[in-house]
């Protein structure tokens, strides 16, 4: 509560010592000497927009109450009243929590629906990232939410402003694990090219694709799987064993079948976040797919099954493909597990001086 007090306080703080945006949305508050009507207006039109539906007279009061008070307790300070009334605004659950009561359906009162402006607030949050602004509330107000029809039509606008692109980014980011992909180990001795400059690299190319997918081919998600093309900078190009674009930036290119890679399974962010220091790792890899792409929940080992790796001989080298799966005795699926690529992603055709390839026999 502490450190939400001291968020409040300091966004308080600074709207009151610069009013130039907080009167683009309650003019009053930029004329020289505001009078406790004002209060009101912050309360009503800045309470809209902060706790995304209109404000009842019953919650108007306690705000103009508090702010009547500061202002008092600071000698009649107008900014210090408003500065107190921010921050009641700024810790109110109904700001910090995206409150979603529901009114009963015309059809069914058993069962309720959300408001037009808790609508409206889902997705913007959902589409934007971000807060609905005050044309969206208006719209949800005036009616504009109603119907299937209305709800898409807002939908499809949203879409084509640049904080869809940047939500989408963030999502893919998260889902597939790209946020902290620069803060994964890697052995220097291995992988000396693994830098924070490369580790960026694969994660714009990931979300490079995605873009491209979704918002300049209005494509699908199983293009994201088996794509033959993606974005590379040099260095990327040159971890894939690809001719360097021109320039220092990304460009597009294609991937030829000899290269084994396609879509986001033989990109070097999925290979190198889900793998070991020094090793792959096809268990890591495939709880991924399990659980991110296919979406199933991994169940625990059944009751009595050693999963201990066997003890390796040194004179009969395995692939990790196959020490992972001599102990399951069910196939393993190196077409999707992608074993023949390695921690850091350079396409390789053996591992622990045993061949790699695409068979699935676990011997």
């Amino acid at each position: 509560m502490e450190q939400l007090e001291a968020s409040a306080r300091a966004v308080a703080v600074a709207a009151v010592a610069d009013r130039t945006t907080l009167g683009g949305h309650v003019p009053c508050v930029l004329e020289a000497e505001p009078g406790d009507a004002c209060y009101e207006a912050v309360a009503a039109d800045l309470g809209r927009l902060a706790w995304r539906r209109p404000l009842t007279a019953e919650e108007v009061g306690p705000l103009v109450a508090i702010a009547k008070d500061a202002s008092a307790w600071g000698g009649g300070s107008f900014a210090t009243g408003l500065q107190y009334e921010l921050m009641a605004l700024l810790q109110s659950p109904y700001f910090i929590y995206l409150v979603e009561v529901g009114e009963p359906d015309p059809v069914d009162p058993a069962v309720r629906t959300l408001t037009p402006t808790e609508l409206a607030a889902r997705m913007s949050f959902f589409l934007l990232g971000r807060t609905p602004d005050a044309e969206l509330l208006a719209a949800a107000e005036s009616g504009e939410l109603t119907t299937d029809d209305d709800v898409r039509a807002v939908a499809e606008a949203m879409l084509a402003r640049t904080e869809a692109r940047a939500t989408l980014s963030n999502f893919y980011s998260e889902l597939f694990q790209l946020r902290d992909l620069s803060t994964i180990n890697k052995s220097n001795e291995l992988f000396p090219q693994f830098t924070s400059e490369l580790a960026y690299a694969m994660k714009y190319e990931t979300l490079r694709l995605i873009e491209d997918i979704v918002w300049d081919k209005d494509g699908d998600f199983r293009t994201l799987l088996d794509a033959d093309y993606t974005f590379v900078n040099p260095a990327l190009a040159s971890l894939y064993g690809l001719p360097p674009p021109p320039g220092q930036g990304f460009a597009k290119v294609d991937l030829a079948a000899e290269q084994g890679r396609a879509g986001l399974l033989g990109q070097a962010s999925f290979l190198a976040r889900f793998a070991h220091p020094a090793e792959t790792s096809p268990t890591r890899r495939g709880q991924f797919i399990r659980a991110k792409l296919l979406c199933e929940a991994v169940p625990p080992p059944p009751p009595g099954v050693d999963a201990s790796l066997p003890t390796e001989d040194p004179n009969k080298p395995q692939t990790m493909k196959r020490s992972c799966c001599s102990t399951c005795g069910i196939p393993a699926a190196a077409a999707v597990i992608r074993c023949s690529t390695r921690s850091a992603s350079p396409w390789r055709t053996t591992t622990r001086s045993a061949p790699t390839g695409p068979s699935t026999t676990a011997s």
